[in-house]
């Protein structure tokens, strides 16, 4: 058993089925490499993101603040609408369903007769 020659060593690598797969070289940069230019790139990106969040807040304090609060009329036809809706839906479920509730008031009850 000897040396091979430069043939017969370039005939058994060939003739690997895995020979396809590594025959070629790729990109020559290493992993080290990509996951650096991706963590700076990623860093780029939260500077960028946090500059466009610093100035979205100073142009949101600048803004005068409206206010919540109703006023006076809406408040009063707030209460009217709902008022009236109270009273419509009262009457829709008295007279359409016909389910009445009596209020007994305390002059109409009477007291039970003692012997």
């Amino acid at each position: 058993m000897g040396t091979l020659t430069a043939d017969e060593r370039l005939a058994v690598i060939r003739s690997n089925p895995l020979h396809r797969l590594y025959e070629r070289t790729e990109d020559p940069r290493s992993a080290h490499e990509v996951l650096t230019e991706r963590a700076q790139r990623r860093q780029q990106d939260l500077q960028a993101e946090a500059k466009v969040q610093a100035e979205a807040r100073t142009e949101r304090k600048s803004a005068p603040r409206a206010s919540n609060r109703q006023s006076s009329t809406e408040a009063f036809v707030k209460s009217m609408v709902r008022s009236v809706g109270t009273s419509v839906g009262r009457s829709l479920g008295r007279n359409c369903c016909g389910v009445s509730w009596v209020r007994c008031r305390a002059s109409e009850r009477r007291a039970p007769l003692r012997k």
